[in-house]
């Protein structure tokens, strides 16, 4: 099976010879890297192109500036894979069998593996893995049931790179991300939710997410807060827009409260009335606290709320970011 991974490239000139040469050292060799150079300022295009010459599985696409949904959009285009997979550039895999383990997997439409995060300086790691149990108890059929059980199990997160996506499923459904916000991953984590009429859950967990200070994922400003809160809005609406059933949405708000629960938790770290007022104006969606099943951060979001108000909620979410400031 032939497999194509994309990887934007932007500004991650001291990582992305650690990120190709984690995809050359796959002992799977069936595989077609593609490499969008987003206007990188630094010599990250002509490391590309550097590759490129002396690999034909290599293509490098040079764009201008548009930001990671612009280049994960422009490789998908090139993309020629019976799957495709995501690799940020500052990221890489670590086990040489990794994709070999993962490729007899690859039977549902969209196929779900663990990953870690990995901190500089000195490599230490925090792994949200996928233990064979889990993965094995996984329905073998039912889109409904599969999609509940990884959702249940806190497996199905807002993250591109832990899910390997049947490439029709691009052409026959909107999955390109969209350009010019922050969290991009949400809201194409939530059509793809919808879209797929199948899923599979994997214990492979050879992807290691690089935590670096100043990445965009750590830092939360206010036009972070606003891209959140529109992704969560946008959220909401999507069931009814792609014709979503009664059952899929039961099981489709659990993903949004655990975005809601995320805006709450961060938006005290934007401080002035802006960030207050986005707040404020999220207050009607408390409702998706109710869908917390699957996460003990919602849980408690949702007691507090319930028992001492929205307000105190807020609140308390303030104390918690300036104690873990």
């Amino acid at each position: 099976m032939k497999v194509s991974i994309i990887v934007p490239v932007y500004q991650v000139e001291r990582y992305l010879r650690a990120c190709i040469e984690s995809v050359l050292c796959q002992t799977h060799r069936e595989w077609e890297l593609i490499l969008v150079e987003d206007g990188s300022p630094d010599r990250c295009g002509v490391i590309c192109d550097e590759y490129a010459k002396n690999d034909a599985r290599i293509t490098v696409m040079h764009k201008e500036n548009g930001g990671l949904s612009s280049a994960r959009n422009a490789g998908l285009c090139r993309a020629t894979g019976e799957y495709i997979l995501f690799l940020d550039g500052d990221d890489f895999w670590a086990e040489p069998e990794g994709l070999a383990r993962l490729i007899p997997q690859l039977t549902s439409d969209v196929v779900v593996f663990g990953f870690s995060k990995w901190y500089e300086p000195n490599g230490a790691e925090r792994g949200r893995w996928i233990g064979p149990d889990i993965a094995e108890g996984c329905p073998a059929s039912g889109r409904e049931a599969q999609l509940g059980y990884l959702l249940q199990k806190g497996c199905y997160t807002a993250c591109a790179w832990n899910k390997a996506v049947r490439r029709e499923l691009f052409s026959s459904c909107d999955l390109r991300f969209r350009e010019g916000v922050t969290s991009e991953d949400i809201d194409w984590c939530a059509r793809l939710a919808l879209a797929a009429k199948s899923f599979g859950l994997s214990a492979c967990r050879f992807y290691r997410y690089r935590q670096r200070t100043g990445s965009i994922t750590r830092t939360m400003n206010l036009k972070s807060l606003r891209d959140l809160k529109e992704n969560i809005e946008l959220c909401l609406r999507l069931p009814q827009e792609m014709g979503a059933s009664t059952a899929i949405k039961e099981l489709y708000w659990s993903y949004v409260a655990y975005q809601f629960g995320t805006f709450l938790v961060c938006a005290p770290s934007v401080n002035g009335p802006e960030g207050r007022g986005l707040v404020q104006e999220m207050r009607e969606k408390r409702w998706l606290l109710r869908y917390n099943a699957a996460s003990r951060k919602v849980q408690l979001l949702y007691v507090v709320d319930r028992l001492l108000g929205y307000r105190a909620l807020c609140l308390l979410c303030r104390g918690y970011a300036a104690i873990r400031k």
